[in-house]
């Protein structure tokens, strides 16, 4: 599945810092190229691996660079994607090699155009798959394209939704895919010409609150509050049928669950399941060494059962779990303070059952949240108040030396 639905092109990558401009709104609007594609040069399907167009049906579905087809464009290459009535879609990809691009840095929106003609297809969309989480978030992004005609389409990532929402921010761009469905026949194609990723300014974005430092011991703490205080860098699901995403609601700093705030200023994490999946997990990168190191955070289990933790450390190849016992009741916010060095090692090889030895020494990057679905409905874990901390441990008192 992981080359089934992806795409995206790159045989010519051009970075500016500042590129040309365009105009919005009647003014001149700064424009940051980070990808073109002009297919001119027709190298696009040849050269290594990564920057190579390619097919996802390779033994019914081909491409090549031709003369564009009908009207409406001048160049002299296009790329051709040829389809069978075999099957009911068909795609093209292409990986893109280092550095990737970054289209939506800190105060820039991204978006991506492309020259498109339809020559037998009823739907049609591009997916954008950031390089992390790897192989989880396929944002789609649906664009309209008439027969026998070329189409301009510009797409703002706003517009490519994975499960409802756009992409996070700040992303790498892994791949880019292009996929065509319902062809009418085997004779169906479509051309592509002329793709660009860009990135203008944000207008009027909004501002992070200020953070206060951490208090002595603590390794991280997060309270969802602050939509602009949340990153796939930290907190993101781990598995293709999950998301995790940050929702109003919560619970307080006295402890109090908090559902619709008035203000919509409290947060918490949500970490759902989809796709009829039977296991959800989301979690966050995070350092942390296995002793003397508290996890502490309030969680809300709905239709899931068996609800633990995951850990994966730096010299062991398998993971490490914690179950929560008690379990959690459902629907009601639970706090939980848990011992890391109590994880218990779970080898990817089950039957190697020597190595499965507390993690009392062991350091960690990486924590999720896991649990299990039960029957039918929604299914979903809520996280808040996520402290990771030291112990701080008391001396025994010394002594008073005998009079």
């Amino acid at each position: 599945m992981k080359h089934v639905m992806r795409a995206v092109v790159l045989a010519g990558l051009v970075l500016s810092s500042c590129g040309r401009s365009e105009r919005a709104g009647g003014a001149e609007q700064p424009r940051r190229v980070s990808y073109r594609q002009d297919f001119e040069d027709g190298k696009a399907l040849s050269g290594p691996y990564k920057g190579r167009w390619t097919s996802n049906q390779a033994d019914i579905a081909r491409l090549s660079l031709d003369a564009p087809r009908g009207e409406g464009n001048v160049s002299t290459k296009a790329l051709t994607c040829h389809a069978s009535k075999a099957k009911t879609y068909v795609s093209c990809e292409v990986p893109l090699p280092k550095p990737y691009p970054r289209l939506e840095p800190e105060g820039w929106d991204g978006h991506i155009s492309v020259k498109f003609y339809n020559g037998g297809f009823e739907k049609f969309y591009l997916l954008y798959l950031p390089l992390y989480p790897n192989e989880i978030l396929f944002h789609r992004g649906y664009f309209d394209a008439k027969r026998d005609r070329w189409t301009d389409i510009d797409l703002p990532l706003d517009r490519f939704l994975y499960c409802g929402r756009r992409p996070l921010r700040d992303l790498e761009l892994e791949y880019f895919t292009v996929v065509a469905e319902g062809p009418e026949s085997d004779e169906s194609f479509f051309q592509m010409d002329d793709v660009v990723m860009y990135s203008v300014p944000r207008t009027n974005p909004p501002a992070a609150r200020p953070r206060l430092p951490l208090a002595p011991g603590v390794l991280l703490f997060q309270d969802f509050d602050d939509p602009n205080d949340f990153g796939i860098n930290r907190f993101y699901p781990y598995t293709r049928e999950t998301n995790a995403f940050r929702v109003t609601g919560g619970v307080d700093a006295h402890g109090r669950a908090v559902e619709k705030p008035r203000d919509a200023e409290t947060g918490c994490l949500k970490v759902q399941l989809f796709d009829h999946g039977r296991r959800m997990n989301g979690g966050l990168r995070v350092n942390f060494p296995g002793k003397d190191t508290l996890i502490e955070f309030e969680v809300l289990v709905h239709g899931a059962t068996r609800p633990h933790l995951r850990a994966r450390s730096e010299n062991r190849k398998g993971w490490y779990r914690l179950d929560l016992i008690p379990a959690p009741p459902q629907d009601e916010w639970t706090r939980c303070t848990l011992e890391a060095s109590q994880m218990t090692f779970v080898p990817y090889q089950p039957a190697d059952a020597s190595a499965a030895t507390p993690a009392r020494d062991e350091k960690f990057w990486e924590l999720l949240w896991e649990a299990e679905a039960t029957g039918e409905g929604e299914h979903y874990l809520l996280l808040d108040n996520v402290r990771i901390r030291e112990e701080m441990f008391q001396p025994d008192p010394v002594p008073a030396p005998p009079e």
